[in-house]
Parts: structure tokens; C-alpha cells; sequence
């Protein structure tokens, strides 16, 4: 038994954001044997972007039951369901998170559509509900309303539902929420992290690295991972237990350090062009944190041997100077490539020429 839902929400931080519309409808595989839609009153005020998204105000809200008057009704259409929706990770922990501040732990296993269409439907340009909808030809009115967005959720579903024939792949999809980490251990892990450049590492139980990546904002990756449904993602859910960061001035920094240490096979396209406007270069990146230090990279015989980091009233005039502050890397083609690139893109601050 499926529950196809849709919610919409007020916006504003995670896991701040209340619910202001919701719809379900009960499916059996071949009809709906149940459905259930309304407006919620919010705890707080709908963000205006949202106003503009989803045509729902504030004033449509003053006389709209209160999560707590429908939470009931929601557990026994949704009771013994597997939930389905289009990025379902989203709608469901909205759903768990209403429900946890009525004290309540609500647990149902999901399935996304997003990433069965892309397993089903892999000619498919976007897996936008919008597009999917347009794609295979699937009413899709009322946009960016619950109403509207879970009847074409369904219609898709129910595409989906019937090319997979044996249900095999629909089955390796399902997350069984039950078996996901403590949600309160990963609330703290999010709250731990911050909204700029850097490089992450993901670490299991016995202290080992399961993961790593630069990231041009790490809450937000690390937020998108925890929230998403690919293999990967189950993976990390189920096996991080700690995430230590390193904050980075700019993106190519984060970029510089996980090349160097993921010491990948260099294939080399064809096509490859990398030019250094001198053979032995320092770039000079950016400011690291406010106006105390830039973080530079070092380029010797066209080839970036290294980055580092420092205070603006030291003055690099030596290449001796340089290599006491610089952290050496291997000589690697796709380092060699994002920096030629970060240089030709004039994002820099400052290069400084060494005879």
C-alpha cells in the first residue's frame, strides 16, 4: 500500500519551517482507496517567496486547522503505507518534524520518484516534476500546491508503478527510515557546520574516512546528503558518525586539496590545455578570514607544486619565502587544469612574477 503525498511549507531555516498545505492520496496499485488535503495553520509566517511560489498567504491560513488537529488523521491514512513523492525526503522529514514537536516519533519507510524515473525513464532530460509531467504528457495544474503537485506525483507513480513490472527496482528503492541514524545526532552534525568553502570528512564508527569532498558551501552539501535517496547517500546515512571540516578562502583551495589527496588515475583528454601565464607563478588567492591573511598557490615549472596561507603584513618576496609557508602537492593534471582555469577566469587577486 502506497501513501502519495505533497506537502508545502513556510519556508525559512531548516528544520524551522512549518507545514501550510498538505495533500495524500491512498493508492493500492491500481486505485485511490483514500484521500485527505488541507491547508495548516503555520506556528509562523510564510516566507515571501513562498507567497509568490505557491499563491498561499497568511490570511488563507487564519481559519485552517493546526497541524495537531489533523496529526490523527495523517497517521491513519499513512498507517502500514510506504510514502511516496517527488524528492519524498523533503515531505518526510517536514512530516517527522511536526510530529516530533507534538512529541511524537513518526516513522514510515519512502520511496522517491525522482530517482526511480531516472532509473526507469534514463531518456528523460530533467526529473523536475514540472518537466517529467510535460515529458509523458501528465496533467500537472495548481504547481507548487499539495493538491496539484501529489495528483501528478501519482499519475507518475503510477507510470513508474506499472514498468516496473516484477517491482524489483521499485523495491531496491525503498528507504526503510527505521534503520536511518539517530535524526537528533545528525541535527547536531548540521548545526556543527558552516555555509562556506571548505573541504569535509565523513567518518564511521572506527574512525575511519567513508567520504570526503571540497564544497563551495559545506552545510548545505552536507544537508542535501543527508536529505538524498542515491545509493551514496543511504550509505553515508547509514554509516556516518562524525564530520570534521576545513575551512578553505576559495573554492579552488577545497578543489587543490581533494585532488591531491584522492591521487587519482590521470587520464588526459585530448583536448586538455593548460597555460600558465609564467613558468614560475604565485597566485595570490583571496582573504582566508576578514583581513588578516590570503591564501596563494605556487606554480614552478608550469606546474602547481603547492598552496598555502599567509598574514598580510608578511610580504612574500622569495620563492624561499613561498616554499617555508607552502604545503607541497603531487604533480596532477586535473590540479594543474582547475588552477590554469581559475586563472584564465581572472578570479584571483593578484599574481606576483618571480624571474
Amino acid at each position: 500500500m502506497y501513501a502519495v503525498l505533497d506537502v508545502e511549507t513556510t519556508g525559512g531555516k531548516y528544520n524551522q519551517e512549518c507545514i501550510t498545505d498538505i495533500a495524500i492520496y491512498k493508492y493500492d496499485g491500481n486505485a485511490i482507496i483514500d484521500q485527505f488535503i488541507s491547508l495548516v495553520q503555520a506556528e509562523k509566517k510564510i516566507q515571501p517567496f513562498v507567497v509568490r511560489l505557491t499563491g498561499i498567504t497568511d490570511k488563507m491560513l487564519r481559519n485552517a486547522p493546526k497541524f495537531h488537529e489533523i496529526a490523527k488523521r495523517i497517521i491513519e491514512i499513512t498507517e502500514n503505507c510506504i510514502l511516496v513523492g517527488h524528492n519524498i525526503a523533503f515531505d518526510y522529514r517536514m512530516l517527522a518534524l511536526e510530529f516530533k514537536r507534538l512529541g511524537y516519533t513518526y516513522e514510515r519507510s519512502t520511496i522517491c520518484t525522482i530517482e526511480l524515473a531516472k532509473t526507469l525513464i534514463p531518456q528523460s532530460e530533467s526529473y523536475k516534476l514540472s518537466k517529467l509531467s510535460q515529458f509523458l504528457g501528465i496533467p500537472h495544474p495548481n504547481k507548487h500546491r499539495a493538491e496539484g503537485d501529489a495528483l501528478a506525483t501519482l499519475d507518475l507513480f503510477k507510470i513508474l508503478f506499472q514498468k516496473d513490472a516484477n517491482k524489483t527496482i521499485l523495491n531496491s528503492l525503498v528507504n526503510i527510515q527505521q534503520k536511518r541514524p539517530n535524526p537528533n545526532n545528525i541535527l547536531k552534525i548540521i548545526d556543527s557546520l558552516p555555509n562556506y568553502n571548505g573541504v569535509y570528512y565523513m567518518y564511521n564508527k572506527k574512525d575511519e574516512i567513508i567520504y570526503y569532498r571540497d564544497s563551495k558551501n559545506i552545510k548545505n552539501d552536507v544537508t542535501q546528503l543527508f536529505l538524498g535517496q542515491t545509493k551514496e547517500s543511504k550509505f553515508i546515512q547509514s554509516n556516518v558518525q562524525n564530520i570534521l571540516f576545513e575551512q578553505t578562502s576559495n573554492f579552488i583551495i577545497s578543489k587543490i586539496k581533494v585532488l591531491d589527496k584522492k591521487k587519482v588515475v590521470q587520464k588526459i583528454p585530448s583536448t586538455s590545455r593548460i597555460v600558465f601565464p609564467s613558468d614560475t607563478l604565485l597566485v595570490i588567492v583571496d582573504n582566508l578570514s576578514g583581513v588578516k591573511e590570503r591564501s596563494f598557490i605556487f606554480i614552478e615549472n608550469k606546474t602547481v607544486v603547492g598552496y598555502g596561507f599567509f598574514y598580510l603584513n608578511f610580504q612574500l618576496k622569495t620563492i624561499k619565502q613561498v616554499k617555508r609557508l607552502m604545503k607541497s602537492v603531487e604533480n596532477n593534471f586535473y590540479i594543474n587544469q582547475s588552477v590554469s582555469d581559475f586563472i584564465v577566469q581572472k578570479k584571483f587577486y593578484k599574481l606576483k612574477y618571480f624571474e
